[in-house]
């Protein structure tokens, strides 16, 4: 049996198609300035010899360059100035491994490379263990060529293999850990069951990998039957090429086609499901029989080893004329768009004030509106379609504002692309990847819509890889302090031009993060800003703590700049071991340059109670705003370490004094 290693096989379609597309790059074009290598060890400390590695720039992309370890366990790659990402795999561990010992690229660090500079990255692959076992079906006999996955119970895909003629599978090089195991029904693409005899993920039992060791795992598969749809079009021929899927409120999913002549045969778990179909251009669809909505669909069930047949016909259509008003004034919004969300049809008005959806499925839909210009907000509304009607539907569409502004290199007043800007409502300072939603084009033009009446500060983003750092813009040029950004006012119905943002050389910010006794602070992170648990402190702008507890921060503007750190079992705490950003050690940050910031993390105060929340509990500084504590529920209970003394408040509760030290209880 061959086993699959974790590879990721998208980025391998990808760099497939690049290698026949991509013309051929001068050797003068890719100058390579700076090396980055190390040694790559086993679990045990021995040279990983003859091991893959593989070099990424940060990002969707197909790796740079590609090694093999000596038998020294050495590698080395030379290549230009910048951030990379390196990737593991040996004989011993088939998942792929992502330095510093992640088996996620979203968790993978990244190692700046400096001109004419070596950065050395040694890394040890995770010790790993085997699954293996037998797989047959619900009559105990052996089922061949199936295909076994090895999932984290995140969901990321590990590793897998096919069962052979005896229904047997074996996964080695499995790193140590607890991971889900599913097996796909052969004969059918999808069909697939999580041990032990579960249909969803989220259902699954979890088995551990021990070191140098084998977890068997057998499995029987669920009883299986056949439902045949037969859907029909309004005139009553057969609908060919139409999509078909179950759905089951297990969460058991199957989807297929019909063929040529109309029906779509497909094997299922025994058990009762709701039977969808669109059409081949997915402009119509319904369930079964004649419900344009999962909740209105008529349970079907599927008997074990029987063949159910069943059959409806398309309902009727109807046509929506849309039109659209401010909903302050009035006046009619000339240029517009709408789609009926329910079939995926779509339209826009070209500035006549008209939108006609044509081939509307009758029955209840919702019609989405929203403005071309970005000066409305959008709207959804709920309508009914009446079969050969054509039903008039007017959107009222709320004013807003929107910003404008060029953003350029300061050194040289040339515009800089891919530069993105987060709108923080003000006073407020929290910034997360989800607010870059907008980054200037090739001419350096950055457009903001829909932007509700208010205040608000800019926080840019600079290209990566540029050489330009981030800023907060102030009233004359870059700042690291949010009280020192300018406040520009969202006006409803207007676009503000803003003045062109100027960006900065970067400096970095190098160091170390230590608990109190001084060793290397465990699950560490640097940030410029606040950030809630839901996005995540992913703004681009981030660093880890390594092992060692050491963190480089590039990408900066040159000013200075507080900064959070946070690790396992600490309170965050702002540099210089502050309760809040505006109590913080500045730190300076030169152009070009490298400033060295250590800190030793302070113990924290506990703030604990009950609370009816299960999902996180939010901490917040009662001066800031900014969240200085998060915690999850246990069993009703939440516990979370702050940094006291300052006045916090809990899910928006009153304020509450925390101490220096202690324990304090608020129950919500």
């Amino acid at each position: 049996m061959k086993s699959l290693s974790g590879k990721r096989f998208g980025t391998l379609l990808l760099v497939a198609f690049i290698s026949l597309v991509a013309p051929a790059v001068p050797a003068q074009a890719r100058a390579a300035n700076g090396t980055i290598g190390g040694i790559v060890t086993t679990a045990d400390g021995t040279p990983a010899s003859g091991a893959s590695v593989s070099l990424y720039r940060p990002g969707p992309n197909g790796p740079v360059q590609r090694a093999t370890a000596g038998a020294d366990g050495r590698y080395s790659f030379s290549v230009a100035p910048g951030a990379y990402v390196l990737s593991f795999q040996s004989v011993s561990l088939g998942a792929e491994q992502w330095s510093p010992q992640k088996l996620s690229p979203f968790e993978a660090r990244e190692y700046p490379v400096a001109d004419g500079a070596t950065t050395v990255v040694d890394e040890a692959l995770l010790a790993s263990g085997t699954f293996a076992g037998t797989l047959t079906d619900s009559a105990g006999a052996p089922v061949a060529s199936s295909r076994v996955s090895v999932f984290l119970p995140e969901g990321r895909w590990i590793g897998g293999t096919m069962t052979d003629s005896a229904g047997q599978y074996r996964v080695a090089g499995i790193p140590v850990g607890r991971y889900q195991l599913s097996f796909i029904v052969p004969g059918t693409q999808y069909l697939t069951q999580w041990a032990p005899r579960v249909v969803t993920q989220p259902q699954a039992g979890t088995y551990a990998v021990a070191a140098n060791a084998v977890t068997t795992v057998d499995e029987r598969l669920l009883p299986t039957g056949t439902l045949a749809v037969r859907p029909k079009n309004t005139d009553g021929t057969a609908l060919v090429g139409a999509s078909v899927s179950l759905s089951a409120d297990s969460g058991a999913y199957v989807s297929g086609s019909t063929d040529a002549s109309g029906v779509a045969r497909m094997l299922a778990f025994a058990g009762t499901y709701r039977v969808g179909f669109r059409t081949p251009d997915w402009t119509r669809g319904q369930y079964l029989y004649g419900a344009k909505r999962w909740d209105d669909a008529t349970p079907i069930a599927v008997a074990a080893d029987t063949v159910t047949e069943v059959t409806d016909t398309l309902l009727p259509t109807a046509s929506l004329r849309v039109t659209a008003t401010d909903a302050v004034n009035g006046a009619p919004v000339t240029d517009f768009c709408a789609s009926a969300l329910d079939e995926g049809i779509y339209g826009c008005s070209g500035g006549s004030g008209v939108v006609l959806l044509a081939g509307v499925t009758a029955g209840p839909t919702t019609v989405h509106v929203s403005s071309e210009d970005g000066l409305h907000d959008f709207t959804e509304l709920a309508v009914t379609a009446v079969a050969g009607a054509t039903v008039d539907v007017s959107a009222a569409l709320q004013p807003m504002a929107v910003f404008t502004t060029v953003i350029r290199a300061a050194d040289t007043d040339a515009p800089l692309t891919d530069a993105c800007v987060a709108l923080v409502t003000a006073p407020a300072s929290d910034v997360t990847d989800e607010s870059f939603r907008f980054c200037s084009d090739s001419g350096g033009t950055v457009r903001i819509p829909t932007v509700p009446a208010g205040d608000y500060k800019l926080f840019v983003r600079a290209p990566r890889d540029s050489g330009y750092g981030a800023q907060w813009v102030g009233a004359s040029g870059g700042t690291g302090d949010p009280r020192a950004a300018k406040v520009v006012q969202a006006v409803v119905g207007q676009v503000t031009t803003l003045s062109d943002i100027r960006l900065d050389r970067a400096g970095t910010i190098t160091g170390r993060v230590t608990e109190p006794d001084g060793t290397p602070a465990v699950y560490g992170a640097v940030n410029f800003a606040s950030w809630h648990p839901g996005p995540g402190p992913n703004s681009g702008l981030a660093a880890d703590v390594a092992a060692d507890g050491s963190y480089t921060f590039g990408g900066l503007g040159p000013y200075e700049w507080p900064l959070l750190f946070s690790a396992k079992d600490k309170p965050r705490q702002w540099s210089g071991n502050a309760v809040d950003r505006d109590q913080a050690a500045r730190i300076v940050v030169t152009a070009g340059g490298t400033t060295t910031y250590d800190i030793t993390l302070r113990d924290g105060t506990t703030v604990t109670g009950t609370t009816p929340v299960e999902d996180h509990v939010i901490i917040r500084s009662a001066a800031t705003g900014e969240i200085v504590g998060v915690a999850w529920p246990v069993d009703g209970t939440y516990t979370a370490e702050v940094l006291g003394p300052q006045d916090v408040r809990v899910q928006g509760g009153a304020p509450v004094a925390v101490p220096s030290s202690g324990t304090v209880v608020v129950n919500l």
